[in-house]
């Protein structure tokens, strides 16, 4: 036994010495293979312990992750031809509402509470699609009310169980945009698989870990220990709509609240500035100059008013004539009740002249 050991840190030595060191997944299902750490993609962890992914990639000639990448953050890439692509949409690029970044500091908790707190702490911008860190470990998408909204348009039904479809009813509905060729779904599809949850994102305690482990050395309980992993992290992406809310306006003592303006402040600058600043994706500009906060401050007080706060934050912008760029909604998830509240105060104590830094 000892003589075993010490044959296996020789091989492991060896390996680090000529570079295969970092191995790749997945594994062989050998009993020595190392242990997933916290830079283990999670997907490689859950093929190992026997769960399939109907995500997984497919052999599609002209795909790559690096086209992937060009097309979710430019809208286009160049070909199989050799020829850079029609732009996916003329009014958005995927990031225009996803991010590709973590969004939450625990991805089993997702409240808006939770999502506005990560993206404050790190910077992010708080939008109203959900971030594609993480979504090929997920099972489903356009979930709740999106089936509902969506209903009877070609595609959304699929869309719920497959993300191959739920990237193409994405680009031909939600961006206003084109068809995508499957070596352009599959490409996306790449460069998701590259944001996938690693070990080190899930809220593993050590007896959690032990059990991983075990499972990838000797095979015991395979099933146990996948659906410890499958706890740590939402497999789905909850999204209700609200009705928009009846205007209240603010007690003074709000204006005193630290915490609340802050977050309306937060909000407003990672999240409304993300697209209407310089118009980058909207007609509709916004700054931070005190006539904006003022107009905005008095068209919320109009009961469902088309650029009150509570209208476009609930209900969106539908596309106006000849432009198809249109506003999508906040839902309950992305936005909470109590944030719309205070996206209002923060711009009403600006208005009112009561903010200060």
């Amino acid at each position: 036994m000892h003589n075993h050991k010490i044959l296996y840190l020789v091989l492991v030595g060896i390996a680090l010495i000529t570079g295969f060191g970092a191995m790749t997944y997945p594994f062989t299902g050998s009993k020595t293979d190392l242990a997933p750490d916290e830079n283990t993609p999670i997907g490689d962890v859950l093929k190992k312990l026997g769960k399939s992914n109907a995500s997984e990639l497919k052999t599609i000639e002209g795909a790559s992750v690096e086209k992937g990448r060009d097309l979710v953050h430019k809208g286009y890439a160049i070909g199989p031809d050799g020829k850079r692509t029609k732009q996916q949409s003329k009014f958005y690029v995927c990031t225009t509402c996803h991010n590709v970044v973590k969004e939450f500091e625990d991805p089993s908790l997702i409240s808006a509470e939770m999502r506005l707190d990560y993206a404050m702490k790190n910077k992010v911008p708080f939008l109203q699609a959900s971030g594609f860190y993480g979504i090929v470990n997920r099972t489903s998408f356009y979930n709740d009310d999106y089936q509902v909204k969506y209903e009877g348009i070609d595609g959304i039904e699929a869309a719920n169980k497959d993300l191959r479809a739920a990237i193409q009813f994405c680009s031909k509905t939600c961006s206003q945009g084109r068809e995508l060729a499957d070596w352009e779904i599959e490409s996306i599809l790449a460069y998701f698989w590259t944001l996938q949850f690693k070990m080190g994102d899930l809220k593993l305690n050590e007896a959690q870990k032990k059990q991983i482990d075990l499972a990838f050395s000797d095979g015991k309980d395979k099933e146990s220990a996948a659906k410890i992993l499958e706890t740590k992290y939402a497999a789905a992406m909850p999204a209700h709509i609200l009705k928009i809310p009846k205007f209240v306006a603010p007690d003074e003592s709000e204006y005193k609240n630290t915490q609340k303006l802050k977050e309306g402040k937060a909000i407003y600058d990672q999240g409304c500035l993300h697209c209407h600043l310089n118009k980058k994706y909207s007609f509709f500009g916004l700054d931070n100059e005190y006539l904006t906060f003022k107009a905005m401050e008095k068209a919320t007080r109009k009961e469902n008013y088309i650029l009150s706060m509570n209208f476009l934050v609930r209900e969106g912008l539908p596309p106006r004539m000849g432009n198809h760029s249109y506003m999508p909604e906040f839902t309950a998830e992305k936005m909470s009740p109590e944030q719309l509240k205070n996206l209002y105060l923060y711009v009403s104590a600006q208005a009112k002249g009561k903010y200060k830094e």
